[in-house]
């Protein structure tokens, strides 16, 4: 079973709140949020995340630290954008990422 913990990042308390619902609603996934770079950092320095997920609201200058420095101080964590379009959406940008993190929880 793959045990995957996402962090969510945006400005939209109510998208942010539907994405973490979504997201625990998958066994074996967990998922915190937080809406500013600092707290997501913060975030980051305390707890292991496999994916690191962006969601609406950020600004591009914001957007585009993170797609810099995360992957470079944080190489284990994917960073998937994911502005909407619904959770087999979500799961498909999962699964591009981890092929075998949907594909063995039926197992």
């Amino acid at each position: 079973m793959w045990n995957l913990h996402f962090l969510v990042i945006g400005t939209n308390e109510i998208i942010l709140e539907t994405l973490v619902r979504v997201i625990t609603s998958v066994d074996h996934w967990t998922a915190h949020s937080c809406n500013e770079l600092e707290s997501m950092f913060e975030y980051l320095k305390q707890h292991e995340v496999n994916v690191l997920l962006l969601s609406s609201g950020l600004e591009d200058e914001v957007e585009r630290k993170i797609k810099t420095i995360v992957p470079f101080l944080y190489p284990e964590t994917a960073v998937i954008a994911h502005y909407g379009g619904g959770s087999g959406l979500l799961r498909n940008e999962v699964l591009s990422v981890f092929p075998d993190a949907i594909a063995n929880q039926n197992s």
